[in-house]
This record gives structure tokens, C-alpha cells and sequence, in this order.
């Protein structure tokens, strides 16, 4: 939205002018993967969602092997991996009185909608 003020319309010597603008948006965003240790034995496994839900494959590549993960396993209660929504609002003026002066002002917020994976563990291993 822009409003405009301007004196001098109609002699085309517009002395002075002035504005005001705001704006608003809002966006949200889900993951689709995600590593983090399912199974409890402290190397981070592949969490992701497909096939109409979240699965996880273990890692079986331990502390030195190459990135080996096993078949994919469901997480059946995982509601997400993670979830975000963005609000930005803008306002802003502008006044010219034979020299332009602006003003802008920009607030975004993030807000994360937390989803702990950790709590989906299939439980801890000991060794």
C-alpha cells in the first residue's frame, strides 16, 4: 500500500510530496530431512518423509567407515522434522521538500515450531 500527498498538483511544481508505505508477509516452511541419532548409539541417522511418512535409515558407517546407512525404518507417531513461519511487516515514509528525506522501518520475526526428534528414539543402546 503507498499513500501519497503532494501539493503543487496541478501547476506541475510540486513543491512538496510525501508517502507512506506498508507492506505485510507472512511464509511457512517444513523440512524434509533431518540428521539426527534415532537408535540411541550416537552417530546421526537419516530422518526424512516420503512415501506418506517420516522414516529414518541408521547409520551403520561408524566413527571412521565410509557414509553407509541401513533400510528405512517408519517413525509412525513423527508429526515433522521441523516446521517455521515468517512474519515480516514493512512501514516506511517519504517526504521531498526540495530534498528527498526517507524512512524505513523492516521487523521479521521467525518463529519455529519446535518438534523434538529426539523424543521419537526407538531407544538407547549400551555398550
Amino acid at each position: 500500500m503507498f499513500i501519497l500527498a503532494s501539493s503543487g498538483w496541478f501547476d506541475n511544481q510540486q513543491e512538496a510530496t510525501g508517502g507512506l508505505k506498508i507492506g505485510y508477509s507472512k511464509s511457512r516452511s517444513e523440512s524434509l530431512l533431518a540428521m539426527a541419532d534415532m537408535d540411541g548409539d550416537g552417530l546421526p541417522d537419516k530422518v526424512f518423509r516420503g512415501g506418506g511418512g517420516f522414516y529414518y535409515r541408521p547409520n551403520q558407517s561408524g566413527p571412521h567407515g565410509s557414509p553407509t546407512f541401513g533400510d528405512a525404518v517408519q517413525l509412525p507417531s513423527l508429526p515433522a522434522i521441523s516446521r517455521e513461519q515468517v512474519t515480516s511487516t514493512t512501514i516506511g515514509g517519504e517526504l521531498y521538500f526540495f530534498v528527498a528525506a526517507m524512512f524505513d522501518s523492516i521487523r521479521a520475526t521467525t518463529n519455529p515450531i519446535p518438534i523434538f526428534l529426539t523424543s521419537m528414539a526407538m531407544g538407547s543402546r549400551t555398550s
